[in-house]
């Protein structure tokens, strides 16, 4: 399906494992033509499997619009899993939800949104609410954008960092009309040497960046750490690190 365009379409409860090529496709849902993905599995386990949707652009123009919801996506043994420089748009009551999904690599495949644009335009939204999220995952070079109250989320997701990296680095995250961009109640873990880590990301606009209230917070990286008085003004809590909601 690469390059083509997608209007409407169920893919609910599939499982897809090899190569998988859905790169440079425009996915459009919207309140009649839903696109949805929910509880599907994307398996690739080894070097010659790849799930492939590199530069795909995905625009939601209704509610659940484009659906991912409760999807597993594994990536063993040097498989890898990519939405390197994917667009995900979601516009006026458009949205775009991968809550409760899974992300799962061994420590040797790779699940990359490097260079990936998430935006949400008024009254938009983009979650990832209650997602596990593991190392060998990245954002780096990403771009989150909110333009709107829902604005992009992962409140409740799991960072679980083991011995690898999950990386937000040099990411941009942008607030305009007041949006929010919000990671509450988060939950960051690391052993041996893992790390989450923001270093080099830029963090700006008139609205809020959240980390409040966190489950967990272990062995997370932000280029403030060592001096809160440089933390820019966006950023929520101001009195950092957050403290966890146990304490």
């Amino acid at each position: 399906m690469s390059g083509a365009r997608i209007t409407s379409a169920d893919f609910s409860g599939a499982s897809f494992t090899g190569y998988v090529g859905f790169e440079g496709t425009a996915f459009n849902g919207s309140a009649e033509d839903a696109i949805t993905f929910d509880g599907a599995t994307f398996t690739a386990t080894g070097s010659r499997d790849w799930t492939n949707f590199a530069d795909a652009t995905f625009t939601a123009d209704a509610i659940l619009g484009i659906s991912f919801e409760g999807v597993t996506f594994l990536a063993r043994e040097e498989g890898r899993i990519s939405f390197h420089s994917a667009h995900f748009d979601s516009r006026r009551d458009g949205g775009l939800s991968f809550i409760q999904s899974t992300f799962s690599t061994d420590g040797a495949g790779a699940i990359s949104f490097e260079a990936a644009h998430f935006t949400a335009t008024n009254p938009a939204r983009q979650v990832f609410t209650d997602g596990q999220l593991p190392d060998c995952i990245t954002f780096m070079w990403a771009t989150f954008a909110a333009n709107s109250n829902e604005g992009i989320t992962f409140d409740h997701a799991v960072f679980r960092a083991d011995r690898g990296r999950i990386r937000f680095t040099e990411a941009t995250f942008v607030t305009t009309n007041h949006a929010r961009i919000t990671f509450r109640e988060g939950v960051f873990l690391a052993d041996h040497d893992g790390q989450t880590t923001f270093d080099g990301s830029s963090f700006h606009g008139d609205g809020t960046v959240s980390f409040a209230n966190p489950g967990h917070w272990n062995g997370t990286s932000f280029d403030w750490d060592s001096d809160p008085d440089s933390m820019p003004p966006v950023v929520d809590p101001q009195q950092w690190p957050p403290k966890p909601r146990s304490t």
